[in-house]
């Protein structure tokens, strides 16, 4: 819980900043750029240890969510490289850190689609369109494939055999 709320301080004074630097015009567009593209690095961070929090509060079987939600990013491994237990993840866990992944690609790559929008580079604009497209299908496959397993888990059926 303290790696969160750290990692979500971090990133709510980190969008602050950048919103300060671009309402008074003085930044270069390289050095916001640079500014986001450390804003969303933030935003990645506190995500995933909001999503590893959730994780582990079901694992434990704890009751009661957290106010604010958000999505997620790999530094979820991170903290579970950390803990003692070497259990392999459960495939709920998997499949969360791999939504956390794909979500954290779709910011990066929609970033980077801007930037090259905001530079008129044609040539990369249609190519990052596509990749973005195809990770916005992946992150809505897995969250849909997600959100069946935990009404899978809510109506007692749990996860089918394999």
């Amino acid at each position: 819980r303290t790696a969160w709320k750290m990692a979500h301080k971090q990133w709510k004074e980190a969008e602050a900043a950048l919103e300060r630097a671009r309402r008074a015009g003085t930044e270069a567009p390289q050095a916001l750029e640079t500014q986001q593209a450390q804003v969303d690095r933030l935003k990645d961070k506190a995500d995933s240890n909001l999503r590893a929090l959730e994780a582990l509060q079901r694992e434990q079987g704890e009751t009661g969510g957290l106010a604010p939600q958000a999505p997620s990013q790999p530094q979820a491994e991170q903290i579970d490289a950390g803990r003692s237990d070497t259990a392999a993840p459960s495939p709920r866990r998997e499949l969360e850190l791999a939504l956390g992944r794909a979500e954290g690609a779709v910011r990066r790559k929609a970033a980077a689609l801007a930037s090259a929008r905001e530079h008129h580079d044609e040539e990369h604009i249609a190519q990052l369109q596509e990749e973005l497209d195809v990770l916005e299908r992946e992150v809505v496959e897995r969250s849909r494939h997600l959100r069946r397993m935990e009404e899978n888990d809510h109506s007692g059926q749990g996860e089918p055999p394999a």
